[in-house]
């Protein structure tokens, strides 16, 4: 319930923001460097009617929203939405992050983490579209030696993806930072 009393609309809308657990290497290492369980995260937006969800994997695009849940581990997912959303995303800013969205649909995934736009990985992609268009940070950015990284699975992808000369001062944003942004609100939880 929320603070009137009312039970909280669990149903999607546009522009809530849906965290889930992959299971790749990369995956492993996000889990080991931010000690949180979740690596994914995605945009959920409408288009003929039907919710999809924008994130970046190979390559960036809109994912059938049952189809995203289901490549989760055990469909689990967290839904959060902005606080008051509903004066927030207008419809104006609404069109507005779409069509910034689609300038970004086919990039490829950033298995480097930059924090350029020329290739995009999932938190990055929400992080920028957000801030882009209503100006909001979701998660305050790090630098990718403010993670754990001395976690062996953390130390293979970086010994792999880097030759072992990770950018210690790359801008990073991860699905875990975001959770906990105290401008959003949570959901819905399933399983």
């Amino acid at each position: 319930k929320n603070s009137t009393g009312s039970k909280k609309d669990t149903s999607f809308h546009e522009g809530d923001i849906i965290f889930q657990e992959t299971v790749t290497m990369m995956s492993t290492a996000i889990k080991s460097g931010t000690k949180s369980r979740y690596t994914h995260v995605g945009l959920v937006l409408k288009y003929d009617n039907i919710f999809y969800v924008l994130e970046a994997v190979q390559p960036v695009k809109l994912t059938p929203i049952k189809k995203f849940i289901k490549r989760g581990v055990k469909s689990h997912y967290v839904l959060m939405r902005l606080k008051n959303s509903k004066h927030i995303i207008t419809e104006k800013r609404l069109q507005q992050i779409k069509l910034n969205a689609k300038k970004h649909i086919g990039k490829d995934y950033d298995l480097w983490l930059r924090w350029d736009d020329k290739k995009m990985y999932c938190s990055e992609l929400v992080w920028k579209l957000l801030y882009r268009n209503l100006n909001l940070k979701i998660g305050k950015l790090k630098k990718l030696k403010d993670y754990d990284l001395d976690h062996t699975d953390t130390r293979r992808l970086i010994r792999l993806r880097y030759k072992g000369k990770a950018p210690l001062n790359e801008t990073i944003i991860s699905p875990a930072d975001m959770m906990k942004s105290p401008l959003l609100e949570t959901i819905d939880i399933k399983n």
